[in-house]
């Protein structure tokens, strides 16, 4: 580990030791240093330049949770007037370490020195990469228990004062899924059989990750697997009960409240038992089941600030809202077809806001049937120009990597705004 430790202190700072007196006094690459020069001269005028006053918060739960690419997107232009600027610019290098970007990662580093970052903090958010890339090392050779106590020391060493218990699971979940994402015929459950198994089971080419996912879903339809689903009794499932449902509830009711919401409507509404926790002025919840848009009628008949509706008679007539809402639907639109037509409407009804309470994930062969992730993200960034993504809230019951638990997910909330 302290030879890893040592390379990566020489490649950054020219010194194997990351204490040594002479890191202040460090040569810096040319360019490195007229880019200093140049935003240190627009230093007075910073302060008149709007900044996102939430940007530091979501970027250290970005770091906390190993969510390497979005930090990696973080580019200096766009940090330069933020009085954060240099924690913010050391963890946009945090995420260019993690993904293999080590020049442009380096000039980060120094650049967070020149902006005051202190020897002690860079020397921190590298040593927790080591120990994330030792935990995901780890994960690969199946050795979990090893995996997650180097988690754990990332998440002590970056952030002291976090909860390293639930954060590490969270940055453990992120991984694994990192993971199944490049190695994703090699990889099991609790992580790899074997670190044989990367050569004998090298990642698929799209063509057979289409062709598979064709197999597996072609003979089912969203529309009658939740119309009988819930003929049978069934429930829109464990993101709508107990501690999740009441996690959803507290961050949807406080951007209503915050942001002086009065119509909302959300496409899946389900069973009704998430919207019991919500407080709405005017509602409208479509759904795909005719069965559990009649049984919602009847549990809230005397709720005249709710109605319901099916898809089919919302899109006869469709309706406006300020904020529109899907929360645990998207993951579940099987149909390529099926998907589009879902984001155009809930886009199309937002006037304001959106929120999306998803995976943002590629599909995974491990999945059920009635299950499959999209990278829904990009999806509205090709698609629909006009609006952008605002914000990230991370779930505080990540998903840990086992099969069906029944408190824990794999969504996060993302806030868009429409331009």
């Amino acid at each position: 580990m302290f030879k890893v430790l040592g390379h990566w202190f020489k490649q950054i700072f020219g010194s194997s030791q990351p204490d040594q007196p002479g890191i202040a006094s460090l040569s810096r690459a040319e360019s490195t240093s007229q880019m200093a020069e140049h935003f240190d001269s627009i230093d007075a005028a910073s302060h008149l330049v709007p900044y996102d006053e939430n940007l530091l918060e979501r970027t250290r739960t970005q770091w906390q949770f190993g969510d390497w690419n979005s930090l990696a997107k973080l580019d200096r232009d766009t940090l330069q007037h933020h009085p954060d600027r240099a924690k913010l610019v050391l963890l946009a290098a945090a995420g260019r370490l993690q993904i293999g970007q080590d020049s442009e990662a380096r000039q980060y580093i120094r650049l967070a020195q020149d902006w005051g970052c202190s020897k002690k903090h860079i020397s921190q958010v590298l040593i927790a990469g080591v120990h994330n890339n030792i935990g995901r090392a780890a994960a690969i050779v199946n050795q979990k228990h090893r995996a997650l106590q180097h988690f754990e020391k990332a998440i002590t060493i970056g952030t002291p004062s976090a909860d390293a218990k639930l954060f590490t699971q969270a940055r453990n979940s992120e991984q694994l899924n990192q993971l199944r994402f490049i190695f994703p015929e090699g990889y099991q459950e609790a992580g790899f059989d074997h670190v044989s198994s990367i050569a004998n089971h090298p990642p698929s080419n799209q063509d057979s990750k289409t062709e598979k996912t064709n197999e597996k879903y072609a003979n089912f339809q969203s529309e009658s697997y939740w119309e009988e689903r819930y003929k049978k009794g069934g429930t829109s499932g464990y993101g709508s009960y107990n501690k999740l449902a009441q996690f959803k509830a507290k961050v949807i009711n406080k951007f209503i409240e915050d942001e002086a919401i009065k119509r909302v409507i959300e496409f899946g509404s389900g069973d009704g038992n998430q919207l019991s926790m919500f407080r709405i002025t005017n509602y409208v919840g479509v759904d795909i089941s005719p069965f559990i848009v009649d049984k919602c009628k009847v549990r809230f008949k005397c709720d005249p600030t709710k109605l319901f509706l099916t898809n089919e008679k919302y899109l006869e007539n469709p309706l406006k809202g300020t904020l529109t809402l899907s929360l645990d639907v998207i993951f579940h639109l099987i149909e390529d077809d099926v998907f589009e037509s879902y984001m155009t409407m809930l886009f199309d009804a937002a006037e304001r806001f959106c929120i999306i309470y998803s995976c943002d994930e590629d599909w995974q062969e491990m999945d059920a049937t009635h299950v499959r992730r999209r990278n829904f993200t990009k999806w509205v960034a090709d698609n629909l120009k006009e609006w952008r993504l605002m914000q990230i809230k991370y779930n505080i019951y990540p998903h840990d990597g086992s099969r069906n638990p029944k408190n824990l997910s794999f969504s996060n909330f993302y806030f868009y705004e429409r331009l």
